[in-house]
């Protein structure tokens, strides 16, 4: 069994993280969405503008990464040495809470 502790006294700032939580997936939505509205409407262009004045720019980078995956199957002996566990901490919302 997990260890469990009452949050009782910090309820306000539990609270205000699943306020900030549901907030921050709105607000990633509506960027998605509005982001997809505005590069169609731009199409090939570099530059959006409003009032005259650019207030967007519009660019494609590229990125080269490994393949982690690729190289576990291709060269396992090698992923082996460089591979490194990092430890992630992460707080969720249970599925419970309202």
């Amino acid at each position: 069994m997990s260890k469990r502790v009452d949050l009782e006294p910090v309820r306000h700032w539990a609270e205000k993280l699943f306020d900030a939580k549901d907030k921050i997936a709105r607000y990633k939505q509506i960027e998605s969405e509005a982001r997809d509205m505005i590069l169609d409407a731009m199409g090939d262009a570099e530059e959006g503008m409003l009032d005259g004045r650019v207030v967007l720019t519009h660019e494609k980078s590229y990125q080269r990464r490994i393949s982690i995956e690729d190289l576990r199957a291709r060269f396992p002996e090698i992923a082996a040495q460089v591979e490194a566990d990092t430890e992630i901490e992460s707080l969720r919302k249970f599925k419970d809470t309202k």
